[in-house]
């Protein structure tokens, strides 16, 4: 995902792919440049689990405290909650 600046550039601040049946994405959440939030959906036997991480800028990866990963949780099951009642699964 991109947005647009007002020199007319698109500048992306997300991105996701696969990897095997999980869901990969990155955000930045400042629009720096650099992505700081890793969120790995998906990423259990049953595809359940939501992993979330902050990515300093010498590349390492530390686990978002706990609070914020219950809120995680939260506004991704809304987030599920809405597209299966807007277009259920057939």
């Amino acid at each position: 995902m991109s947005e647009k600046r007002p020199s007319g550039d698109f500048v992306p601040y997300a991105r996701s792919f696969f990897v095997g049946e999980a869901l990969f994405c990155e955000n930045d959440e400042d629009r720096d440049g650099f992505f700081e939030t890793v969120a790995l959906y998906g990423c259990s036997k049953d595809g359940t689990a939501l992993e979330v991480f902050i990515r300093a800028r010498d590349g390492s990866l530390q686990p978002i405290p706990h609070q914020q990963l219950e809120k995680f949780k939260e506004m991704s099951a809304a987030i599920v909650k809405f597209w299966n009642e807007a277009l259920p699964p057939k």
